[in-house]
C-alpha cells in the first residue's frame, strides 16, 4: 500500500495546486468584472502563467482571516463538552472567516496596493450602504455554510451522488460567492462619500498667512524714488545693485536694447526643379486607391461592444434589485457556465483523490 499511497499523495497535492490556480483565476476575475458593472463576465485570452499572482493573492487573502479564525476557535473550544467541540471549532472559524474576508479582499481591491487589508475609504462607503452590506452577509453566509457539510460528505461518503453534488454544489456556491462579493463592491463604488470640509481654525489660518512673492530683479524704493524725483526713465540692470549668490557672487541682469530690431525675410518659394517628375494621372489614382483602402480597413474594425455600451451610458446605476437580477443564475450565464463545469470537475476528481488516498492508507 505504501508503493501506491506516496505517489498518489504526490500527485494530489500537485493536483489541489493547480486546482487552486484555476479556481482563484476564476473567483478574482468574476469578482472584478462584477465590480465594474458588467452584466456578463468578459474572459480574457491572458496565457496561463499570468493567473500565477492570482492564486498567489487570494492564498494570502484567505491566510490571513483562516489562520487567526483557527486559533480563536482552538482557544474557545476546549472550555466546551467534547461531543460539541469540533461543532464549536467549526462555527468559529467560519463566522471569523466569513466576516473579514471580504473586507480583506475588497480593501484590497480598492486600495492602491493589492497587499492592502484595510481601507478606510472603503469602511465609509460600506457605512453609507449598511443595508446592502446587511444583505450581502444574510445571503453569502447561506451559500458557504452550504459548503461546510458538502466538503466532508463528498471525500468521506462512498457513494458517487455525494462526489458529484459535493463538487457541483461547491463550485456553483465559489462562483456565486464571487457574484455576490463583487456586486457589492459595485455599490459601495457607486455610493457618493462627501468630501471631509476643512475645520474653521484651519481656515483662518489660512486667511491670516500671508503669502509674500519677492522679485529680487525688482527696482528698490529709493533707486524709484530717485527716478521719480529726477524724471529719469527705465534703468538697465547693470545699474542695478547686483544680486548676491553663495556660489557665483554678485549676478548682474542682462541689458534691454530697445533698438529696432529688422524683421526677418522670408524665404523665397523654392522653385520646382526642372528635373523633378511630376504626379501623373496614374500616380494620383495609386493614391486614392490607397486612401479607399485605408478607409475599407479602418471600417472593418469592430468596436469593443463592452466599450461602446459604456460609452453611450457613461452614467452608471445601481440596479432597481441588485440582489435579484443577475445573481442566483449567474453560473449558467454564457462563458461563466464553462468555467463553473471545469471548477466543479476539478472539485470532483480532487474527491476522488482524497478517497483513493484514505483507501490506500498505510497505516
Amino acid at each position: 500500500m505504501a508503493l501506491i499511497f506516496v505517489p498518489l499523495l504526490a500527485a494530489t497535492c500537485l493536483y489541489s495546486v493547480f486546482l487552486w490556480w484555476y479556481s482563484s483565476h476564476v473567483f478574482v476575475v468574476v469578482v472584478e468584472e462584477t465590480a465594474a458593472g458588467n452584466q456578463q463576465t468578459e474572459w480574457s485570452d491572458e496565457p496561463y502563467h499570468d493567473w500565477l499572482w492570482q492564486g498567489l493573492y487570494l492564498a494570502y487573502m484567505v491566510a490571513i482571516w483562516v489562520v487567526p479564525a483557527f486559533l480563536v476557535a482552538r482557544v474557545a473550544s476546549p472550555h466546551v463538552a467534547e461531543n460539541w467541540r469540533p461543532y464549536l471549532f467549526a462555527l468559529f472559524a467560519f463566522a471569523l472567516f466569513w466576516i473579514g474576508f471580504p473586507i480583506a479582499l475588497l480593501s484590497s481591491m480598492s486600495a492602491e496596493s493589492r497587499w492592502v487589508i484595510f481601507h478606510p475609504g472603503l469602511f465609509q462607503r460600506l457605512m453609507k450602504c449598511a443595508t446592502h452590506v446587511l444583505i450581502f452577509y444574510a445571503l453569502s453566509g447561506v451559500a458557504v455554510a452550504i459548503c461546510i457539510p458538502l466538503a466532508p460528505w463528498m471525500v468521506s461518503d462512498d457513494s458517487f451522488f455525494s462526489i458529484a453534488l459535493g463538487g457541483f454544489g461547491i463550485g456553483f456556491a465559489l462562483v456565486l460567492y464571487a457574484r455576490m462579493m463583487g456586486r457589492l463592491a459595485f455599490i459601495a463604488r457607486l455610493t457618493y462619500i462627501r468630501p471631509p470640509k476643512p475645520k474653521k481654525a484651519r481656515i483662518k489660518r489660512l486667511k491670516k498667512k500671508h503669502v509674500v512673492v519677492t522679485d529680487p530683479w525688482d527696482v528698490p524704493e529709493d533707486v524709484r524714488a530717485e527716478m521719480e524725483a529726477t524724471g529719469a526713465g527705465f534703468i538697465q540692470p547693470e545699474d542695478l545693485p547686483p544680486l548676491q549668490t553663495p556660489y557665483e557672487g554678485d549676478v548682474v541682469g542682462y541689458n534691454v536694447a530697445f533698438a529696432d530690431v529688422p524683421k526677418p525675410v522670408e524665404p523665397s518659394r523654392k522653385k520646382m526643379d526642372l528635373e523633378e517628375a511630376l504626379p501623373t494621372a496614374a500616380d494620383a489614382r495609386a493614391d486614392e486607391l490607397d486612401t479607399d483602402e485605408r478607409r475599407r480597413r479602418l471600417a472593418q474594425i469592430e468596436p469593443d461592444k463592452l466599450e461602446m455600451a459604456r460609452a453611450n451610458n457613461p452614467k452608471e446605476k445601481i440596479p432597481e434589485h441588485p440582489w435579484r437580477n443577475g445573481i442566483w443564475l449567474f453560473p449558467f450565464s454564457h462563458g461563466t457556465n464553462i468555467h463553473w463545469v471545469v471548477v466543479s470537475g476539478g472539485l470532483l476528481i480532487l474527491g476522488v483523490l482524497i478517497r483513493a488516498l484514505r483507501a490506500t492508507w498505510p497505516w
